[in-house]
């Protein structure tokens, strides 16, 4: 490996102070010249790809072709099944399509922070059309085993901020020794693109001079002289540069269209440094101008520790002008373009798809089809030379279907003239094609059934269904690459929504559908556990990853989901139902659902008097304690009624004894005889009393009893 060295010039170091080595400060064009000639010696796979691309589209006849069967008099028929075939595949992943979701790694500390990310990558999703850039990578991957996904930033003022799309196989070269399905261990990856004059002028305005004279030959030399001298440009060395540059002058520059190659290279340079490992488990470079960093260091709270690591760069070139050369803009350490790969070859690393396999089929079906009609119209005379008079006329009229031959009346009596047609060997042909189109589906692995042909070989539903299985298996290593692919696509975006919202410092993110939207925090400062100031949900440092939903979003799988939801409200307990009913209706495809399910869930309960969401848990809760409630005030004002009839016999035991003492100072009875009439008279009294405080929820009636001179 190349390590990065201090130059001559770079001061040493004080002693106690680290040696920071940087990277490449520029791509020499030597560099790029070996770039450049090492993709001109990779294998030609483009030229088969674009054959493969060719019979998909139906363009399976070559010029030769075309010549060779106009010379034989064969009509060139073309019966493309290789399209259907394929569009069968591109079918399901679009059935297939499932959504990215953003899982926190530290369980449920980081599930606002990481739904709060789910929301803006979804946005992102759909803004930059994501979804339709990877279903034609898909099919690309499909067809001919290769094509990128440029994930990047959009120049745009007036566009999405994001851009997701598909980049065509012609652009990009990469590093062919790498091995690594991401390119993570790629040297170099090159986008190549033509521009016109005033294109490059407006893309690159300081670099004017040198595009003009490039293209019109340099032949204003007095104006390069003035430039040199005034101090503003070196044209000088712009063009011995160009003059020295290996690479042939027809691979980077057209002066009749006035068109010039911009080379696109992201190389990645080996360099010695430090990194620093934060307590969250990310690993970061160590860079002396950033105070943060200096400061954690200097407080001892991190400990810088050498490292060799590789950077991203990227470097703008017009043909062997070299326009910029600057570290990669984005946080992640990889390419902006990702390969959506089919298939490789073992030996040789080529892509390929799945109509290589159906090429040589293909070809014999079309080459078949032509030589059958041939033969149906062909006609064989087998004649003697005194058979006919004219046998020119005769050959010409025996073409019709209402020819009409006259025979030379002095021919030989053993003179023969016949005539044969080829619809025995046509119907030979038929029964070698029916074999052929069997080929087709046999050579990519989907069969009949997945066509939608009940006739594929299988009577039963278990065996047609067996044989889509199957086919579904056979593309199992293809779709495995588009998912491992989709979900870089994903990371990397996902990458740049963080930066966004750390550069937006404190915010505010929705999350939820229409109606149970909520609001988390991003970026909002506050004190950690211990009182230190802190960061609240701080985009940066979350520990998020990115996942491919296993439940498809399509429209089928949306529509099973639905009627195994309202079979599981069936099965439910009338009082379960109540609770998910709101549920199936969310789930159906109907106009002001929205609407419909917010009055289900007044109605219900779920809502509250403010109309916002309430968890069904909690108003279960609250259905709970409001019946409890109820009760609580039912039994206080029985407590209350039998407080009331205490008093009342209270207030009965005294009246009693008031008259039984007066009545007896009237009779001056003893006083001891009047204490037992009075005991006598109350004792019914305390006994019921004692009844109601034993038995409070009964009150017992009271039955006055009679004493024994007939007074109650």
């Amino acid at each position: 490996m190349l390590l990065v060295r201090p130059s001559p010039e770079t001061p040493k170091p004080e002693e106690g102070e680290s040696l920071i080595l940087r990277p490449d400060e520029g791509m020499p064009v030597k560099r790029l010249e070996e770039f450049l000639e090492e993709i001109a010696m990779q294998p030609p796979w483009r030229r088969q790809a674009d054959k493969e691309a060719d019979y998909y589209d139906g363009n399976q006849l070559t010029a030769e072709d075309l010549e060779l069967y106009e010379d034989r008099g064969i009509a060139p028929l073309i019966t493309n099944l290789i399209k259907p075939t394929v569009d069968v595949v591109l079918g399901m992943e679009a059935k297939t399509r499932s959504d990215w979701i953003v899982r926190p790694e530290q369980g449920e500390m980081g599930a606002d922070l990481a739904e709060a990310l789910n929301a803006e990558l979804h946005k992102a999703e759909v803004s930059s059309r994501a979804d339709r850039a990877c279903s034609d990578a898909y099919a690309d991957a499909v067809k001919v085993g290769l094509v990128w996904v440029e994930v990047s930033r959009n120049s745009d003022p007036f566009g999405a901020p994001h851009r997701v799309r598909r980049i065509h196989r012609r652009e990009i070269f990469f590093d062919w020794r790498s091995s690594e399905p991401d390119l993570s261990d790629a040297r170099y990856l090159v986008r190549k693109r033509w521009l016109d004059e005033d294109t490059a002028v407006a893309t690159f305005p300081e670099h004017k001079d040198v595009i003009r004279n490039s293209l019109h030959g340099w032949a204003d030399w007095d104006s390069v002289a003035a430039l040199n001298q005034s101090g503003t440009l070196d044209l000088a060395q712009s063009w011995a540069t160009e003059r020295g540059f290996s690479v042939e002058q027809y691979e980077w520059l057209n002066t009749v269209r006035k068109r010039i190659a911009a080379y696109e290279v992201w190389y990645r340079t080996v360099t010695k440094g430090h990194v620093l490992r934060l307590p969250n488990g990310r690993v970061i470079e160590f860079d002396l101008k950033n105070d943060d960093h200096v400061a954690a260091v200097y407080n001892g709270f991190l400990m810088p520790q050498p490292a060799i690591f590789k950077k991203v760069r990227l470097a703008m070139w017009l043909g062997p002008h070299k326009v910029s050369d600057e570290p990669s803009p984005y946080a992640h350490n990889l390419f902006p373009y990702i390969p959506v790969w089919g298939f490789r070859e073992d030996r040789t690393g080529v892509p390929y798809g799945l109509i290589r396999s159906m090429l040589s089929p293909q070809d014999e079906i079309n080459a078949r089809r032509s030589k059958m009609l041939w033969l149906l119209n062909a006609k064989r005379v087998i004649a003697d030379s005194d058979a006919v008079v004219d046998h020119e006329e005769a050959a010409e009229e025996i073409g019709r279907p209402d020819a009409y031959i006259k025979l030379n009346p002095s021919r030989r009596p053993d003179s023969r003239f016949e005539v044969e047609d080829g619809g025995t060997l046509a119907s030979q042909q038929f029964q070698v094609l029916e074999a052929a189109k069997q080929e087709i589906q046999q050579a990519s692995g989907v069969f009949q059934s997945m066509l939608g042909d009940a006739k594929g070989g299988a009577s039963s539903g278990l065996a047609i269904n067996s044989l889509i299985e199957q086919g579904v298996t056979t593309l199992a290593e293809i779709n495995d690459n588009y998912r491992f692919a989709r979900r870089l696509i994903g990371e990397q975006l996902l990458e740049m929504v963080r930066d966004d919202l750390a550069q937006r410092g404190p915010t505010v993110v929705m999350v939820g559908e229409d109606d149970q939207q909520r609001q988390v925090p991003i970026n909002q400062p506050g004190q950690d556990e211990l009182g230190r100031p802190a960061v609240i949900n701080d985009v940066r440092q979350a520990r998020v990853s990115l996942i491919i939903d296993d439940a498809p979003t399509s429209p089928t799988v949306r529509m099973q989901q639905l009627q195994a939801l309202t079979e599981m409200v069936k099965a439910a307990p009338p009082q379960v139902q109540g609770m998910i009913y709101d549920l199936v209706v969310d789930a159906m495809d109907l106009p002001n659902k929205r609407e419909i399910v917010k009055r289900l869930r007044s109605a219900i309960g779920i809502t509250g008097p403010d109309g916002q969401p309430v968890d069904p848990m909690v108003a279960q809760l609250q259905a709970q304690l409001q019946q409890a409630g109820a009760m609580l005030q039912e039994a206080q004002q029985q407590l209350a009624d039998k407080d009331r009839e205490f008093e009342i016999k209270e207030r009965e035991v005294a009246i009693k004894e008031t008259d039984v003492a007066v009545k007896a100072a009237q009779a001056q009875v003893d006083p001891a005889e009047v204490q037992a009439l009075v005991s006598q008279a109350i004792a019914p009294l305390v006994e019921q009393i004692a009844a109601l405080i034993s038995a409070p929820g009964a009150a017992p009636q009271f039955v006055p009893k009679e004493n024994s001179n007939g007074n109650p």
